[in-house]
């Protein structure tokens, strides 16, 4: 009887052969049982990490989260591209503060960091963009970062999570411009609904967190994706537009949310832009660059959702939104078309607000639409 000895991952295997003629049906056997083995330990170690087994092997990092050791995970696998672990360790801590019950649980985030605002915001923007230039290096390392980002997006402290946005921002826009995302685990719109979104729900009772977030969200270069990640908001917002009537970023956000139709029909069921009009028939026209961009929110909120909902277009046109509002201040700013009239900067924008209110109620409500016989420069879009 012969005795073979082999090692197979580390793991060290001993058997036995009768004869030599069986040695090979023998062995493959005990190959095949022990593959299985191990292939459905990885399997069952890898549940909680995305792209299955090939992160089993790496240990969870212990102990209490911190920056200052999320970035030296980051340097370590900018420095070593052909290893994976760091960016394992990398996305354990991210979501241990993700999953964190208290502050208590938080409390070595910042540690040797100095206790000014300022330093931490340094510290978060070298994070981040540590984090951009390592998934544009490695593309095995994007799943973790990416998830691990949107996890830090709970953080407070340091602008943590207007940078973290700020980097799957840029994400999504590049995803935008190639039409999509090569799979789902890298689709930073459908992360930032997965992990960012349901956490913002959650601490909603959270107002500086909640701000925080919403500042950070506002800030994104608006496109179609992520306005259709911004669909499962929708309530939230409506809540927070009473509670904060005066935050120019609650605006901002669901002015981005409403460039999906979908979303339209959801805040028109929340009451959004019923709100919105009443807004704007007691709000008069800015006069300084500050409040512009407001007005036109609320100018585009409104028109968008007249546009998709008939309900909310039949709402404004009862309230006379149309010639109380967009056509009134459009003439007064316009005044007597001369062929030496112009306008300035600021009024060409409150202008292009005001069009798109009124072209929304055109497009859903046949009783705004003009008289195809009128020659009226104010009614007519195309004298505009």
């Amino acid at each position: 009887m012969a005795r073979w000895v082999t090692r197979i991952e580390g793991y060290v295997c001993r058997g036995y052969w009768r004869t030599r003629g069986c040695r090979g049906r023998v062995g493959c056997l005990h190959l095949g049982v022990i593959y299985d083995d191990l292939f459905l330990d990885r399997q069952e170690a890898a549940e909680s990490r995305p792209d299955v087994s090939r992160y089993a092997k790496v240990e969870e990092e212990r102990g209490h989260a911190s920056t200052l050791q999320m970035m030296r995970l980051l340097e370590q696998a900018l420095q070593d591209d052909r290893s994976l672990e760091p960016c394992v360790k990398f996305f354990d801590l991210c979501s241990q503060v993700y999953n964190a019950d208290d502050e208590d649980a938080l409390k070595d985030l910042w540690v040797n960091v100095e206790r000014s605002d300022s330093a931490k915001r340094v510290l978060a923007k070298q994070l981040v963009d540590n984090a951009l230039v390592l998934m544009e290096r490695d593309e095995r390392s994007r799943p973790l970062i990416l998830r691990g980002l949107a996890k830090l997006c709970v953080v407070k402290e340091g602008n943590m999570s207007g940078e973290c946005l700020r980097g799957i921002s840029l994400l999504i826009q590049q995803q935008e411009v190639a039409g999509g995302a090569e799979s789902e685990n890298l689709d930073a719109a459908q992360v930032l609904a997965d992990v960012v979104l349901p956490a913002l729900t959650e601490r909603a009772s959270d107002e500086y967190h909640t701000l925080s977030v919403i500042k950070g969200i506002s800030s994104m270069k608006p496109c179609r994706r992520l306005a259709e990640a911004l669909g499962s908001c929708i309530p939230l917002l409506s809540d927070l537009l009473q509670s904060f009537a005066t935050e120019e970023t609650v605006y901002r956000v669901i002015a981005i949310a409403c460039m999906s139709a979908e979303n339209c029909v959801e805040a028109t069921g929340q009451g959004i832009p019923q709100t919105i009009c009443r807004t704007l028939l007691q709000t008069e026209l800015p006069t300084e660059e500050a409040g512009r961009q407001l007005y036109n929110d609320l100018c585009s909120i409104a028109g968008r959702c007249a546009w998709h909902v008939r309900k909310a277009a039949l709402y404004m046109t009862k309230a006379r939104l149309h010639t109380e509002v967009f056509l009134f201040y459009m003439r007064n700013l316009m005044g007597e078309r001369l062929p030496s009239s112009r306008l300035t900067v600021r009024e060409a924008k409150l202008c292009y607000g005001l069009m798109m209110g009124v072209y929304g109620m055109m497009k859903s409500s046949p009783e705004v639409r003009p008289n195809a016989e009128s020659e009226s420069p104010i009614c007519s879009l195309e004298n505009l």
